[in-house]
C-alpha cells in the first residue's frame, strides 16, 4: 500500500471461530537495503479489508479497516464497522467508527475531494441471510467521513474504484443474490460530480475477486472466480472492458481469493494468491505472477 510517498505493509489474519480476534501489524517499507520497520499493532476482529492513504494536501497517512463482524458468536449480525484511523502524535488513533458489515475498503480522489469506497458483506438476523445490500460510498467532510451515496450490490465482494486518464470508475463485484443465484454481473460505474452512472455489465459467475492495473497505454481488469476457479482479464477498449484471455497454470486452478496489479518497468504484471483446489504436490496454498501481454500471458 502507498500513501504520502511510502510504501506500506499491512500483515493481518481473519481468525474463524466464535471469537474472531486476531491482530494486524503495520510495517513502512525501507529501502537502500530494503527492510521492514513496524510501525504500530492493532487488534482486529475478522477484518476483511484495509486501505491507507492520504487526504489531498496532506503528507499524514490515514487507515481503513473494513471488520464485517465485530461480535463473538452470531456472525455477521449488524455489528461490524468501518475503522478510520488517522496518524496523531506519531501514532495511529481511532478517529471515526462507521457502523455495518463492512467486507472491504478503498481511497480515491476525485477533483480535489477524498471518498471512501465501501462493501458491505451479508447481514444475518436469525438464521435468516440477506446478501443484497446497498454498499457505500462516503465524502470526506473536512472532519470526517459522511455517506454520500449507496450501490446496489448482491453478497459484494468488493467495491473497487480506479481511474483511467483523469476519469474515475468504480467496480461492483457481485457473488450472488438472495435465492443463492451465482450467475451474478460485476457492474462498471462511471463516477463524477459525486454520482454514479451505470456504464456496463460483465456476466460472472461466483466472482470474488478483481484488480485493475494500468502502463504503457493499457488498463487490465482482473476478474477471480471460484466458478471454475479462473481468472479472467480484460481489456479497456474506449468506453468499457472487453475479454482478452483467461489465465490457466497449476495456481489458477484454485480459488482466486486475492488478485493485485502492478507494473514493473513499464510492463502489467497481476499477482494471484489463490487457496484450495487441486495443486500439484497436494499444496492448499498458492501464488503466481503473471506478466501481462497485448497477445498472451505468461506466469
Amino acid at each position: 500500500m502507498v500513501a504520502g510517498g511510502s510504501d506500506y505493509l499491512l500483515s493481518g489474519r481473519w481468525t474463524y471461530g466464535r471469537v474472531g480476534h486476531a491482530g494486524a501489524v503495520l510495517f513502512k517499507v525501507q529501502r537502500d537495503p530494503v527492510s521492514f520497520v513496524k510501525i504500530q499493532h492493532f487488534i482486529t476482529k475478522k477484518m476483511e479489508g484495509s486501505d491507507i492513504w492520504t487526504l489531498p494536501g496532506s503528507k499524514e497517512p490515514m487507515l481503513g479497516f473494513a471488520q464485517p463482524d465485530l461480535s463473538t458468536g452470531n456472525w455477521h449480525a449488524g455489528r461490524g464497522a468501518l475503522d478510520i484511523f488517522s496518524m496523531q502524535g506519531g501514532s495511529f488513533k481511532l478517529m471515526q467508527s462507521v457502523s455495518g458489515e463492512f467486507r472491504k475498503v478503498h481511497a480515491f480522489n476525485d477533483g480535489g475531494s477524498a471518498y471512501l469506497a465501501a462493501c458491505k458483506a451479508p447481514h444475518k438476523t436469525g438464521h435468516t441471510w440477506v446478501v443484497e445490500r446497498d454498499s457505500l460510498v462516503l465524502k470526506w467532510s473536512g472532519s470526517s467521513y459522511q455517506p454520500l451515496l449507496t450501490i446496489p450490490t448482491k453478497d459484494c465482494r468488493d467495491l473497487l474504484p480506479f481511474n483511467i486518464g483523469q476519469q474515475v470508475y468504480v467496480l461492483a463485484v457481485n457473488y450472488q443474490d438472495n435465492s443463492k443465484n451465482y450467475l451474478q454481473d460485476a457492474v462498471l460505474y462511471r463516477f463524477s460530480n459525486d454520482t454514479v452512472a451505470e456504464i456496463q455489465r460483465i456476466p460472472s459467475e461466483k466472482a470474488y475477486s478483481a484488480a485493475v492495473v494500468s502502463g504503457a497505454g493499457h488498463t487490465i481488469l482482473a476478474l477471480g472466480s471460484l466458478a471454475g476457479n479462473m481468472v479472467r482479464v480484460f481489456a479497456w477498449n474506449g468506453t468499457g472492458f472487453s475479454l482478452h484471455e483467461q489465465l490457466h497454470d497449476d495456481c489458477t486452478k484454485k480459488y482466486p481469493l486475492w488478485l493485485q496489479g502492478y507494473t514493473i518497468n513499464g510492463h502489467l504484471h497481476l499477482g494471484i494468491g489463490s487457496y484450495g483446489g487441486t495443486h500439484t504436490g497436494g499444496a492448499r496454498q498458492c501464488v503466481s505472477v503473471w506478466q501481462l501481454g497485448a497477445n498472451a500471458s505468461t506466469a
